[in-house]
C-alpha cells in the first residue's frame, strides 16, 4: 500500500516536470507539437526568464495556437517581461496583430466561464 500511495499521491516515481527553458526553446523554434507535449507534461508556464515568460515568447513568435494553449492552461497575459517591462497584453496590442489581442481576450473569457462553473 505504501508503494501505491507514494506512486499516485506523492508522485514519488514520476519523472520531474520539464524545464521552462525547454518550453521557451520550443516556442522560439515554432515547434507546436513539442510545446503541447511540454505543457501537458507539466512545464512551468508561469516561470520567467530575463526575456520573460513562455507567453511572451509565444507573442514574439505570433503563434496563436501556442498563445491560446498557454493562457488556457493558466499563463498570465498580464505578466511583465523583465527585459522590456511590458505585459503580454501590451505586447499583443503593440504588435498591431488584432488576432493576438483577440486570442488573449477570448482565452480570458473562456477561462472565466470555466471558473464560474466550479
Amino acid at each position: 500500500m505504501k508503494f501505491v500511495v507514494a506512486k499516485y499521491r506523492q508522485r514519488a516515481f514520476a519523472a520531474p516536470p520539464p524545464s521552462s527553458a525547454s518550453l521557451i526553446d520550443a516556442l522560439h523554434d515554432g515547434d507546436f507539437d513539442t510545446t503541447l507535449r511540454l505543457v501537458l507534461s507539466g512545464a512551468d508556464i508561469l516561470a520567467s526568464s530575463p526575456e520573460g515568460a513562455p507567453i511572451h515568447e509565444a507573442l514574439r513568435q505570433r503563434s496563436l495556437h501556442a498563445l491560446a494553449l498557454l493562457v488556457l492552461n493558466g499563463a498570465d497575459p498580464d505578466a511583465i517581461a523583465p527585459a522590456d517591462g511590458i505585459s503580454g497584453t501590451q505586447m499583443a496590442q503593440d504588435s498591431g496583430d488584432a488576432r493576438l489581442s483577440a486570442c488573449l481576450n477570448r482565452s480570458e473569457e473562456h477561462t472565466s466561464e470555466l471558473q464560474s462553473l466550479e
